[in-house]
């Protein structure tokens, strides 16, 4: 099946994304335009409520040349689909040429050069790696506001080892406006991805850490009902909190 969007049938996009398990989505507003256009791997954790085909466009691909092709001669050559990518990507080590390059473009403030960026096809995975740890931190300037604002700690541990504290949306990025400290935590690599993936959470009405019943047994248990870390008068967005908390209750 060519690329195409799939608007207010969640029936057909479960279907295609069945049949395509190594496809790629473009999340798009209803009629999609170019100053939105969010790439996704299938499977990716978003797909579900509220972020299904009655709410957005998904333009369905079996690859990323495919949707590339698809949204420059929708929206013209200088249109670039990883403008902005999900955590997906990343996580799942696609670094391609073409989407560290965009990862880059998205945020001019990033301290990583494109000459990085087009040295990783040499195939230095060393290099891969620490340029993967940089992107996975959160864009700098981001990062930098939040440690100035609570310290270099993470929120939900204490742990204070800069290293390993990353820059984390409440509400997901969409833009610039949610480059703001009270959309953001710091939290260490491995409680940034279980907050990705909403097996924790922080309640919205009193900020104590809740953890997903998946994760009774394990040593994350023991963070249920911990207070977050917010020091002095700092507060964080009650909107982002309710809609992140939603996400996890779902």
């Amino acid at each position: 099946m060519p690329v195409e969007p799939i608007t207010d049938d969640d029936e057909k996009f479960a279907a295609w994304c069945s049949d395509h398990p190594a496809g790629f989505v473009i999340n798009a507003d209803r009629k999609p335009r170019k100053g939105y256009l969010v790439l996704h791997k299938v499977g990716c954790h978003t797909f579900k409520p509220p972020y299904t085909t009655t709410t957005y466009s998904k333009i369905v691909g079996s690859s990323l040349d495919e949707l590339e092709a698809w949204v420059r001669t929708r929206f013209g050559t200088a249109t670039r689909i990883t403008r902005r990518s999900c955590s997906c990507l990343k996580r799942a080590g696609l670094f391609t040429r073409r989407v560290m390059e965009d990862c880059v473009a998205w945020d001019s403030t990033s301290n990583i050069s494109l000459n990085e960026t087009l040295d990783l096809e040499k195939g230095d995975q060393r290099e891969l790696a620490l340029l993967a740890v940089r992107l996975r931190r959160g864009q700098s300037s981001f990062r930098e506001s939040l440690i100035k604002a609570y310290g270099a700690r993470c929120m939900i541990t204490g742990c204070d080892i800069l290293a390993v504290i990353e820059a984390a949306h409440i509400k997901p990025f969409r833009g610039a406006k949610d480059h703001k400290v009270e959309n953001g935590l710091l939290l260490r690599a491995d409680i940034h991805t279980l907050f990705d993936l909403n097996l924790l959470a922080i309640s919205p009405d009193d900020l104590l850490i809740r953890t997903h019943l998946r994760l009774k047994g394990t040593e994350y248990e023991a963070l249920d009902k911990k207070p977050l870390w917010l020091p002095g008068d700092r507060k964080l967005s009650k909107e982002a909190l309710k809609s992140r908390w939603g996400e996890f209750e779902a």
